[in-house]
C-alpha cells in the first residue's frame, strides 16, 4: 500500500513539471527555489570508495524519458545531488544538478533525462556534503 502512494505520488508530482524536448532533457529551472541545471559532462570517477547514502532513489522509464525520484533521510546542510548515467557501470557522466543548502527529513526531489533509444543503462545520485565529501545511492539499472 505504501509503494502504491509513493507511485501514485511521484505521477503526479512529474505530471506537473515542465520538460524541454528541444535539449535532451529539462532545461535549466528552479524547483522550489532549488536551481537545476542538466547539461550531460563526465563526472568524476575516481570516487569508487566514496561511502553509500540511501536516498529511496527510483527510476521509471516510460518510452524514451527516465524519472528520477528521491527521498532525503536526514535533515541537514548538502550542497547538492548530481543525477548520473552510465552506459557499463563504470565510467559514469553527470545529467543534471539539484544545488541546495538544507534539506529536511522527508524532501522529494525529481528530475527527468531523456534517453534516445530504448536501451538499458545504469543510473545512481552523487550526494555532495558540505564538507565536500561525496557519497553515492546505490546504482539502478534501467
Amino acid at each position: 500500500m505504501k509503494s502504491l502512494f509513493f507511485n501514485l505520488l511521484f505521477l503526479t508530482f512529474c505530471t506537473t513539471l515542465t520538460v524541454s524536448a528541444d535539449t535532451g532533457g529539462p532545461s535549466d529551472r528552479n524547483i522550489n527555489g532549488i536551481k537545476n541545471t542538466n547539461k550531460i559532462k563526465p563526472a568524476n570517477n575516481e570516487n569508487a570508495e566514496a561511502a553509500t547514502v540511501n536516498l529511496n532513489f527510483k527510476v521509471i522509464k516510460r518510452g524514451g524519458q527516465v524519472d528520477f525520484f528521491w527521498v532525503t533521510p536526514f535533515t541537514g546542510a548538502a550542497q547538492g545531488f548530481v543525477v548520473q548515467f552510465s552506459e557499463d557501470g563504470k565510467k559514469y557522466y553527470d545529467i543534471s544538478t539539484v544545488e541546495t543548502e538544507k534539506v529536511e527529513v522527508g524532501d522529494i526531489f525529481y528530475d527527468s533525462y531523456f534517453v534516445p533509444y530504448n536501451i538499458k543503462n545504469y543510473y545512481r545520485i552523487e550526494l555532495i556534503n558540505v564538507d565536500g565529501s561525496i557519497s553515492y545511492t546505490k546504482t539502478v539499472l534501467k
